[in-house]
């Protein structure tokens, strides 16, 4: 292998390694916020239902300081849980932070649906998955504390 080809593919690499990285450090961030604000309004508690809007709210206010688009989203779940939900088996009311200029959604009570092992959920609002589980109504861009 040439010189040329090796210095190619080492650059490829480590471009490669350096958008993971920082991809990772990003997810970090957004975990950490979103563990920060579960802790101020659930303390340490599981969310359950009722919880999603005022840990969004907390979680939104945290992101506003370093997003203008932050964005809050109530709409229905949709997609499959591990506990049965009590008014339609396949919809539950739920809100949730979006921050469009990001391509990214983060729902931070994601664990009220059952999955204790996944408190959080985030995402790109481009996913497939996210398209398939999340059935946006309403959005707010300015919202303040209401709990």
């Amino acid at each position: 292998m040439s010189k040329s080809m090796v210095s190619k593919a080492d650059i490829i690499i480590n471009k490669l390694y350096s958008f993971v990285e920082s991809q990772t450090r990003s997810l970090d961030k957004y975990i950490k916020l979103s563990m920060d604000a579960r802790k101020v309004i659930l303390k340490q508690k599981p969310a359950s239902f009722g919880d999603c809007s005022p840990v969004s709210v907390e979680l939104g206010n945290r992101l506003k300081t370093e997003f203008d688009d932050v964005t809050l989203v109530s709409g229905n779940f949709i997609g499959k849980t591990e506990i049965p939900l009590k008014i339609n088996p396949r919809t539950s009311n739920h809100t949730w932070i979006e921050i469009p200029s990001q391509n990214l959604y983060i729902d931070a009570t994601f664990d009220q649906f059952g999955f204790s092992d996944d408190k959080i959920r985030i995402g790109n609002l481009t996913d497939s998955s996210f398209k398939r589980d999340y059935d946006p109504k309403e959005r707010e861009t300015e919202f303040e504390h209401d709990y």
